[in-house]
């Protein structure tokens, strides 16, 4: 049997803009996504005896789980892998209902992993046509790029040349929001026919010029929906910023905030300390990516 070892690493949202409810029942986005460095510990041993995903949390695992439909589906493409069957073991780092895309990491980067591992050959467009079956932030993990556009549904990813390598805090309480809420509680508040505010807002979020001005545009549509229902989420987002994050943010629909930390920043992490010492809330300091890790050899 031989055993692969690899991370599936978590995202942020620089930016985030719900458009109209589509006919498919999904949303259009627009939103500027990067990778981190904070990721759940992911091994698959094959040939196995049988399919069976075990995790350290409390996570689906039967049929119908992201990981064992993106088995079933990459077999519809490649029916020579039919005759394969996986252990995969997780051990998640990546906070359940997040806003951080551990499930959705855990899919898509799988699919992209055993695409290289098992040199199946597939292409971009057909590893999209998997991935999007299996969740709108998927196609994104199971890409090769690590800061990208993404919209649609999630299925058109454009990459954005020179990711910011920043330091950023991620806040994420004890408890976590459902996506599924969040666009419940937008389209209540919004309406389902809204189109993106911004007349050029296509325009606006492509364009990033530069670090500075990435982070003078940092914008997250759900945090309108999410802070009215959790006003803790709120009074974090204003502690890091007392703390002296340049900035802080929603990522995707929650409940995570992240802080992004100044250049200098031993005083700020210090304080980061003392102002979450007695909230219920795990502090975890991590990095932004800025290529995708090469992926090793065979254990």
């Amino acid at each position: 049997m031989i055993e692969y070892r690899f991370l599936s690493h978590a995202k942020i949202n620089w930016r985030l803009h719900i458009g109209s409810l589509r006919s498919d029942g999904y949303h259009n986005i627009i939103t500027v996504m990067q990778k981190i460095s904070l990721g759940d510990e992911v091994r698959v041993f094959f040939p196995a005896s049988e399919d069976v995903v075990t995790c350290s949390e409390s996570i689906p695992t039967d049929k119908n789980s992201p990981l064992m439909k993106a088995l079933h589906l990459i077999r519809e493409i490649k029916p020579s892998l039919k005759r394969f069957c996986f252990e995969i073991q997780i051990l998640k780092r990546i906070p359940q209902q997040s806003g951080l895309g551990g499930a959705s990491s855990n899919a898509g980067t799988l699919l992209r992993v055993l695409n290289k591992l098992l040199k199946l050959g597939l292409d971009e467009k057909e590893l999209v046509k998997i991935a999007i079956q299996l969740g709108s932030d998927v196609p994104f993990f199971a890409s090769d790029y690590v800061f990208a556009l993404v919209r649609g549904k999630g299925e058109v990813i454009v990459p954005i040349p020179d990711p910011p390598q920043r330091e950023v805090v991620l806040v994420c309480p004890s408890f976590g929001i459902s996506t599924a809420w969040a666009y419940q509680a937008w389209d209540l508040k919004v309406g389902t026919s809204q189109s993106f505010r911004e007349k050029d807002e296509w325009n606006n979020v492509l364009v990033v010029e530069s670090e500075d001005s990435l982070l003078r545009d940092v914008h997250n549509d759900f945090e309108e929906v999410v802070f009215a229902s959790y006003p803790e989420l709120f009074s974090y987002k204003r502690k890091l910023y007392q703390a002296g994050c340049e900035k802080a943010f929603l990522s995707g629909s929650g409940s995570t905030l992240v802080g992004v930390l100044p250049q200098e920043n031993h005083r700020t992490k210090n304080t980061i300390m003392e102002l979450f010492r007695d909230e219920p809330v795990r502090i975890v300091f991590c990095r932004t990516l800025c290529q995708e890790p090469a992926l090793p050899a065979f254990l």
